[in-house]
């Protein structure tokens, strides 16, 4: 497990997705990465890193799904993020 795997799994556990397998999934043209969380339990959520270091952000997605939301529009539920560390806990469509 790299450092930002560890970093992501200890944000995943403040979020309360502690004990939840947590299986890669197919990335973008980013050096962000995705993760799906299953808690064994029926619940299911997707980590995104998004590390700092690399130049992303986390804000632009925040922001996008904040605005889709106002306008009653369909964007994944944010559930928890970490913007300074480039984390995001977000529903699993």
């Amino acid at each position: 497990m790299d450092e930002r795997q560890e970093l992501a799994r200890e944000f995943a556990s403040r979020s309360g997705w502690g004990t939840a397998d947590m299986m890669a999934l197919a990335g973008d043209a980013s050096a962000r990465r995705y993760f799906r969380l299953d808690n064994g339990a029926g619940g299911r959520a997707v980590l995104m890193d998004a590390p700092p270091a690399a130049g992303q952000s986390v804000k632009p997605f925040l922001d996008v799904a904040a605005y889709l939301h106002g306008l009653s529009l369909s964007a994944p539920v944010i559930e928890a993020y970490d913007e300074a560390r480039g984390f995001v806990l977000m529903e699993d469509l």
